[in-house]
C-alpha cells in the first residue's frame, strides 16, 4: 500500500493504481471512456448521500465505523460540487479517505475541508485524479491527438472525455508528462486573464 516515504502526491498516484489493478474487472470500460467511480463504490459497499451543509467549504464526508456500512456524503452547498465532474472527483477523493485515512480522522469520519491535514488531502487529491484519469487512458487519448496537448483547449477536450475538471485534468496531465512546463504556464497565465 503506497510508499509512505514518497510525497503525498506520489502515494496517492500509487494507490489509486493498486485499487485500479484490484478492481481489473469493474475497470473494464472503453478506452478514453470516463470511470465509473459510482459502480466501484457500488462494488466495494459504500452508500453515497448528498446533504446541503451549512458549511459550504466542506467538500466531503468519507464516514466509516465497525457498526455501520462505509459511506460518502458529498457536500450539494460546496462550489466543487456544482456539477457532476467535481462531484465524481469528491466521490473519489473521500474513498481514498474510507480506503486509507481511517486512523487519520475521529472515530467516525473524516471530513475534507480547510482544516484537513494538508498532506491526507494532497494525497487524496492526487488518488481521485489517478482513479479517474488512468494513465493507460490519458496515454491513449493523447494518441489520438493530432498533436502533443499544449493548449487550454486540449485540456478541455481531455476533461470533457473522462468527466473531469479542467484544473485537475490540467495538474494531472503535466504530473504525468503529458503537458510541459511552458504550456502549464501559457495556460494557467491565459486562464487567469479570463
Amino acid at each position: 500500500m503506497g510508499n509512505s516515504s514518497n510525497p503525498p502526491w506520489q502515494q496517492g498516484y500509487a494507490l489509486a493504481e493498486e485499487l485500479h489493478d484490484d478492481l481489473d474487472d469493474c475497470m473494464d470500460g472503453e478506452p478514453g471512456k470516463p470511470v465509473d467511480v459510482e459502480a466501484i463504490l457500488d462494488r466495494l459497499g459504500v452508500d453515497v448521500t448528498e446533504a446541503s451543509l451549512s458549511d459550504a467549504s466542506i467538500r466531503g464526508v468519507a464516514i466509516a465505523g465497525p457498526h455501520h456500512r462505509s459511506g460518502i456524503l458529498w457536500n450539494r452547498n460546496n462550489h466543487f460540487n456544482a456539477d457532476v465532474r467535481g462531484q465524481r472527483f469528491t466521490l473519489a477523493h473521500e474513498l481514498c479517505h474510507l480506503l486509507f485515512d481511517r486512523n487519520a480522522g475521529q472515530r467516525l469520519a473524516v471530513a475534507s475541508g480547510p482544516w484537513a491535514p494538508p498532506s491526507l488531502e494532497k494525497r487524496a487529491n492526487a488518488f481521485a485524479a489517478m482513479l479517474l484519469m488512468p494513465t493507460e487512458t490519458i496515454r491513449a487519448l493523447a494518441a489520438d491527438m493530432d498533436e502533443p496537448i499544449a493548449t487550454a483547449q486540449d485540456v478541455s477536450r481531455v476533461a470533457e472525455r473522462l468527466q473531469t475538471g479542467f484544473s485537475a485534468t490540467l495538474w494531472h496531465l503535466q504530473n504525468l508528462g503529458f503537458v510541459d512546463d511552458i504550456s502549464m504556464q501559457r495556460i494557467e497565465a491565459k486562464r487567469q486573464r479570463l
